[in-house]
């Protein structure tokens, strides 16, 4: 299991929505940057959670669903304070970010 950070209770949550036991590992890999983690998933070196950024390699077949259990509460947040739209530079900047978001891979 590839891991994003010490300590994420991710894996062991995603267990537990799969009525597994979970056994913690000491020195389980811990790969911080997602791109490398995709490589690594790539390489064959391990399986990690579902993650947006890898939407292509799920179309390519480079990589294949091991489950159907999903995590939404996981993913990436724009957080901004609530008069700061008021900046036109930034609302163009949270206009664009989502427009990628939302694009198909």
């Amino acid at each position: 299991m590839l891991h994003d950070r010490e300590n994420s209770p991710a894996w062991q949550e995603w267990h537990q929505r799969a009525g597994e036991t979970y056994h913690a590992k000491q020195g389980g890999l811990v790969i911080q940057d997602p791109n490398v983690r995709v490589q690594a998933m790539i390489d064959g070196q391990g399986v990690g959670l579902y993650d947006d950024l890898i939407s292509a390699e799920l179309n390519s077949g480079q990589l294949k669903w091991l489950s159907d259990i999903s995590m939404p509460e996981y993913g990436y947040f724009l957080v901004y304070p609530a008069n700061a739209l008021n900046n036109p530079a930034l609302r163009t900047f949270r206009d664009w970010i989502i427009e990628a978001a939302e694009m198909p891979y």
